[in-house]
């Protein structure tokens, strides 16, 4: 390979990308990987002159080459399909705004592409940054959805364990199996099929725990409750794709019997107003927050079942 090669797309997508763009690049500075071998790739729907200018700013003679992507178009699944098809690089590794990457998180991914001849999807590991609140809401702050953790070596990987906030893959293998599939509306979950696709394909799935990103800001109650309906209406889809994988029902607790269902038309719209009414605290409200992040779940997955468009403007503020 020449010493201008690009090996490695690292790819972020999202809206307002603004505001994470300093710790980022100050993250991806840090790598102890050859930057030179390294491309940025941002792709930001709703794009702002903002956003345009200080990467302008901030990219000046950096060793990362930096691509700004300006998206117009109307779901971020096909923002991250679009940086897919413009990288470069033989691998690409995935990541979003919440997180920042530690020093190593290239070089192991990179590694490991490496130990596997280039042709295996990785997910790193994610952790809460030391000087994040414990009293933060998080993505994660379900107990189904925690980060990853490989303490039992003996737990088979699955695809379900993969997450946007930090993969790999090859680049030529994501573009063959024609990337994110489009019968989905929003990209939480979507990479699980993605993962899936490939492991039916023959392409191994392995679980880094030292590639490592971390979590550095929590995130409101009211995006978070918009998260769990668009992740649950991913999850619909999903099991719309494989019917018969009914394990993500007893997973993420997506059965609800008649009279839980009755009982959350009760109580949910309670929760909901103290929740936006008090100052958000994930520890004093954290059995609120439960109750009301299933049920926005399970109200994705319902109207994604039933094929219904997305409801996001059922969730008042």
């Amino acid at each position: 390979m020449s010493v201008d090669e690009t090996y490695v797309s690292v790819l972020l997508v999202g809206d307002n990308l603004s505001y994470c763009l300093s710790p980022w690049f100050l993250h991806l500075e840090n790598q102890d990987y050859p930057l030179g071998k390294v491309e940025w790739i941002i792709v930001e729907r709703n794009p702002s002159e903002n956003t345009r200018e200080l990467i302008a700013t901030m990219s000046q003679g950096s060793p990362v080459r930096v691509q700004y992507i300006p998206y117009e178009g109307e779901t971020l699944l096909q923002a991250w399909n679009l940086g897919i098809r413009e990288a470069k690089g033989n691998w690409v590794l995935c990541s979003l705004p919440d997180v920042v990457p530690a020093s190593n998180w290239i070089s192991r991914h990179t590694q490991l592409q490496n130990a596997y001849n280039g042709k295996v999807c990785i997910a790193g590991a994610l952790l809460i940054h030391p000087r994040l609140s414990e009293r933060s809401i998080t993505p994660w702050f379900l107990p189904e959805d925690s980060p990853l953790h490989r303490e039992d070596k003996s737990v088979e990987v699955t695809p379900y364990q993969f997450s946007l906030f930090n993969m790999s893959f090859p680049r030529e293998l994501a573009m063959k199996a024609g990337a994110f599939n489009k019968s989905f509306y929003f990209p939480e979950f979507a990479e699980v099929e993605l993962v899936r696709r490939f492991s039916r394909e023959g392409c191994p799935i392995h679980i880094d725990e030292q590639a490592v990103c971390w979590l550095w800001k929590g995130s409101s109650y009211l995006d978070m409750c918009k998260y769990h309906y668009r992740r649950g209406y991913s999850m619909g889809c999903y099991l719309r794709l494989y019917p018969q994988e009914y394990e993500i029902i007893e997973r993420y607790r997506l059965y609800k019997p008649l009279m839980a269902r009755a009982t959350d038309f009760i109580l949910v719209p309670y929760y909901h107003r103290l929740c936006l009414k008090f100052v958000e605290d994930s520890r004093a409200h954290q059995r609120m927050y439960f109750r009301v992040f299933r049920y926005w779940r399970y109200r994705g997955f319902s109207d994604a079942m039933s094929k219904q468009e997305p409801q996001l403007d059922i969730i008042y503020s």
